[in-house]
């Protein structure tokens, strides 16, 4: 997908950017460069950091 990506929009000329899903790392989705890619980027490193202290703190319960 990387190959076939426009770093412009054709019809307004701003730059874009790819981000990947929150839940499908895998899957991007494409932004105009701003706010709202940099919002949704910091919502999908608090969902994984929520994820991990989620998992760190069921560990711990199983440990004690």
């Amino acid at each position: 997908m990387t190959w076939g990506f426009k770093k412009v929009c054709r019809q307004c000329g701003a730059q874009l950017v790819m981000l990947p899903s929150i839940l499908h790392p895998y899957h991007m989705k494409v932004f105009v460069r701003g706010p709202s890619a940099a919002l949704y980027e910091l919502a999908g490193y608090a969902v994984w950091l929520a994820i991990g202290l989620g998992v760190l703190h069921v560990l711990a319960t199983l440990v004690k």
